[in-house]
């Protein structure tokens, strides 16, 4: 299974909606609750993109984690959790609740009021780690005990973060000692490994020429799954953990990450000064144009790259790009069992 780490936000819900009927059974998109403008707001805008994004009978998982622990959805007075799966209910839209190691008592009594103790899905960050784990150490399964919850019942995300400019052996050194600590406290229903390998800024590559950035995400666990052959595969897409909602007062130059196999193709176009984002147009002809360019038919953001509807903004580029790179990554998972 593939679970692709998305922000609540217009472009990757937008992305999530145009992934085709080929590839959405195999992938499990992971939305992350962003807090705006309150609980209740925050929560009805994001029930109601998951609306327009979902099918019927899909399964996602859900991360509440930028809520302030306690708050409660304003009308009810129910807990976020449980408020979201009575209002997801009526359209067949099932999913994971998110926990974390840090949640109070209070927010894992919600989500497990919410879904039941068997629809958790246990995400455990990068500073959460031990770099290098006693083999007696039962930390995970301890916490676990404490809270009711059956491991072999729940799914286990070991979330590195944002691993670009690391070192790879390093990486690599950590990615395994983590995974032998979760494997001990086991066994679990599914372990995930995620890692984002994209930069958060790209402000200084050159515009006007292609530029590549590895995926070592994708190399990460490439490498791992030969000691891990059960290990199933999270990214944060073409964009960084720790990208920002705000890109700036102006926004950023037009611009696309587009995904291959072993890299990003980035290009960027300056804006023009009469017609702002029209040098979007130009972006898109250098991208299809590369001999890396899956082709128009591959897939919605494909076709919207080869087929612009308009200059749009970075919402829409963040859209196609993701898109393209959720089915992109599917598909080499169920083809090639490579990420």
């Amino acid at each position: 299974m593939y679970y692709p780490i998305l922000r609540g936000k217009a472009g990757e819900f937008e992305a999530w909606k145009n992934v085709g009927g080929k590839h959405r059974d195999k992938i499990e998109p992971l939305f992350e609750l962003v807090a705006e403008n309150g609980v209740s707001r925050d929560l009805k805008k994001f029930r109601d993109a998951l609306h327009r994004s979902a099918g019927s009978r899909e399964l996602y998982a859900i991360d509440l984690g930028a809520l302030t622990p306690g708050e409660k959805e304003e009308s009810t007075g129910l807990m976020p959790f449980t408020w979201l799966a009575a209002e997801l209910s009526s359209e067949d839209i099932d999913f994971h609740a998110v926990i974390h190691l840090d949640d109070t008592q209070a927010q894992l009594d919600d989500a497990i009021f919410a879904v039941g103790s068997e629809n958790l899905l246990l995400r455990i960050r990068g500073d959460e780690l031990d770099p290098d784990p006693e083999d007696s150490d039962r930390t995970l399964r301890d916490w676990c005990t404490a809270h009711n919850i059956q491991p072999k019942d729940i799914a286990i995300m070991v979330d590195l973060g944002s691993i670009y400019g690391s070192d790879i052996s390093s990486v690599n050194r950590l990615a395994d000692a983590s995974l032998r600590w979760v494997s001990s406290n086991g066994p679990w229903d599914s372990i995930i490994l995620a890692s984002g390998a994209a930069p958060e800024q790209i402000s200084d590559v050159q515009k006007q020429k292609y530029h590549y950035i590895e995926r070592n995400d994708a190399a990460l666990w490439n490498q791992m799954i030969k000691t891990y052959p059960t290990l199933d595969y999270a990214d944060y897409g073409t964009r960084s953990p720790e990208q920002s909602d705000t890109p700036g007062f102006q926004g950023p130059l037009p611009y696309l990450r587009y995904t291959t196999a072993d890299h990003w193709v980035v290009w960027r176009e300056p804006k023009d000064p009469q017609r702002g984002h029209s040098t979007f147009y130009d972006v898109c002809k250098n991208i299809v144009a590369h001999t890396d360019f899956a082709g128009a038919n591959f897939s919605w953001g494909d076709n919207s790259i080869a087929n612009p509807p308009g200059p749009g903004t970075a919402t829409q580029w963040i859209s196609y790009a993701q898109n393209h790179h959720m089915e992109l990554v599917s598909d080499r998972l169920s083809t090639l069992g490579v990420a």
